[in-house]
């Protein structure tokens, strides 16, 4: 089990804020300020290359960095630097997230243990995906209206109301709810991993790392200005927002144990 040495768990009361849903821990970096000055950074570089300022801050947000939420074990003297990389990444349309915060939180998994990973970080990606389906709905629509009115966005929220014949909100409601399913997806496959023998210290603690990859992007997504027309419905209670799921702590609970709360405290969840 993990031993926590840069990083808090994020309080219920926020999450609750924000509206946040999950079955998973959310932590942040107790030394978030090296995110921030990592991203500033980088942007100071390009604002000289560009000759001008530059008006980006997508992972600098007031109330949180994406790398500190979603590396929050992330070693003190790489935060800055792999900060940086994904505000560099962001800007031109990189996708290395993963690799970045197994960089920073100082992971490697061999081959054996890769395939270990496969089903349960499949499913944490499943999850990421129907994450940022939802929080990105009021900003893909409106770009879709500007650009190209008489073409389908590539999104759950979109598919859904076609295959199901359901209004934008009752398929938003569906998107976060499936989120939620490859949550416990994610729980079964540890479960039947832990069932098997023993997980490697290395291996538990790169699979928290894509809880957390998971997690971070989450509250980072409901309180971001990329997203800002989302983050102002969760925090106003729109209808779209369902009762979220509050969990308890279970940094020391085996994914079996968590995988039966998480069926207990969902059954009340309108799906």
């Amino acid at each position: 089990m993990s031993t926590y040495r840069f990083s808090s768990a994020v309080t219920d009361v926020e999450l609750k804020r924000w509206g946040i849903s999950t079955t998973m821990d959310v932590r942040n970096h107790n030394q978030d300020y090296l995110a921030y000055e990592g991203s500033q950074e980088y942007l100071d570089e390009v604002a000289a290359v560009l000759g001008g300022p530059v008006r980006w801050k997508a992972c600098s947000q007031k109330h949180g960095h994406l790398m500190a939420l979603s590396a929050p074990e992330c070693l003190p003297d790489r935060l800055g630097f792999v900060s940086g990389l994904l505000d560099m990444f962001f800007l031109f349309d990189g996708c290395w997230f993963y690799e970045l915060c197994a960089y920073g939180m100082d992971l490697e998994i061999n081959e054996t243990e890769k395939e270990q990973a496969s089903r349960p970080t499949r499913a944490i990606i499943k999850a990421i995906i129907y994450v940022n389906d939802f929080y990105s709905w009021d900003k893909e629509k409106a770009e879709q209206k500007a650009v190209a009115a008489n073409q389908d966005m590539f999104s759950a929220v979109t598919v859904l109301m076609k295959e199901r014949q359901i209004s934008e909100t009752n398929a938003l409601d569906m998107v976060r709810a499936k989120a939620l399913e490859w949550e416990k997806e994610h729980w079964a496959a540890v479960a039947d991993l832990e069932a098997a023998g023993p997980i490697s210290a290395n291996l538990y603690r790169y699979l928290e790392m894509t809880r957390f990859c998971h997690t971070g992007g989450m509250l980072w997504s409901a309180f971001t200005d990329r997203y800002s027309n989302m983050g102002q419905t969760q925090v106003g209670g729109d209808s779209r927002t369902p009762e979220t799921l509050s969990m308890p702590k279970h940094e020391n609970t085996s994914a079996r144990q968590v995988l039966a709360l998480v069926n207990d405290s969902s059954s009340n969840i309108e799906t």
